[in-house]
């Protein structure tokens, strides 16, 4: 079980996998199930649409708090929504309310996912894991919701200055949500939930004028987690607006080979004045 959670961490989500499924056949433990079941979404689970998971809800059965959160969480990647939500809402405890805004915030339903937040952190006896989840969650909810384009949307690629009808006074309170969250994944050594926080991070510091005072710590999550994507992503856009060229290299440098990120390497080279290696790459492409 600890190998699976710190492949997890390390980005292996494939071996992490069998790793908690050795660990469930060995001691038929819930929350061994429940990471095996939570590790192999992260494993099918493109974001392009809903897709079915019979097998995994299958295994989840029972009303333990953990087969019922990974249960809520598969419901939802199915887009059974409605399900998502009843099942969280048989959870014991005051992880309900994480599966809960977890759904709604696949749901497109910011309003709801929030609202959700705020009743989880205000529980006394909240988890680090249910915590951290619910910070990042609150985060993104109010982002959302200053961002009325968004609606709906949540895979939209976002600009640097943010979406048409931006509200400024909601876009203020969401980068003091996204700091609470930043803050705290901080402490416990950039934890990986700072990949679901990443992007937004690094465009409410662009709409806000808050680039260079930013980069030095997105900088430092971005060495800790090289293997997530969306940290990786939101450092080279920041360092290029900043116009550290080397560090957006870097940062590029770590994601996965794509056009989209072998373009942004050619631009970012001629931005920085390396015309040769620019057009040796370019060649070699």
């Amino acid at each position: 079980f600890l190998r699976g959670k710190f492949l997890t961490a390390s980005g292996s989500d494939v071996e992490a996998s069998a790793a908690f499924k050795q660990a469930y056949a060995k001691n038929a433990l819930s929350k061994y199930l429940a990471a095996w079941a939570e590790a192999e979404i992260r494993v099918r689970y493109d974001g392009v649409g809903p897709a079915p998971y019979t097998d995994l809800l299958a295994a989840l059965v029972g009303e333990d708090p953990f087969i019922l959160s990974a249960r809520s969480r598969v419901l939802a990647a199915e887009g059974r929504f409605d399900d998502s939500i009843s099942t969280a809402d048989r959870i014991s405890g005051p992880e309900r309310h994480a599966a809960r805004a977890l759904a709604h915030t696949m749901h497109s339903k910011p309003a709801e996912a929030l609202a959700d937040c705020d009743r989880g952190l205000a529980e006394s006896n909240l988890p680090e894991n249910a915590r951290q989840m619910l910070l990042v969650l609150r985060a993104r909810a109010m982002f959302s919701l200053a961002q009325p384009a968004m609606s709906g949307d949540e895979d939209i690629t976002l600009p640097p200055s943010g979406t048409a009808g931006i509200d400024p006074i909601r876009v203020k309170a969401a980068w003091y949500a996204i700091e609470a969250a930043v803050d705290v994944l901080r402490e416990v050594g950039w934890s990986s939930n700072i990949e679901h926080i990443a992007d937004i991070w690094g465009v409410t510091a662009s709409i806000l004028g808050k680039q260079k005072e930013t980069l030095l710590a997105l900088s430092e999550a971005a060495r800790v987690r090289p293997h997530l994507e969306n940290v990786q992503a939101s450092l080279e856009s920041l360092a290029a607006q900043c116009g550290e060229f080397s560090v957006a290299l870097e940062a590029n440098d770590r994601l996965p080979e794509s056009h989209t990120r072998n373009l942004r390497r050619t631009l970012l080279l001629h931005e920085a004045q390396q015309h040769g290696a620019c057009l040796r790459w370019f060649d070699q492409r």
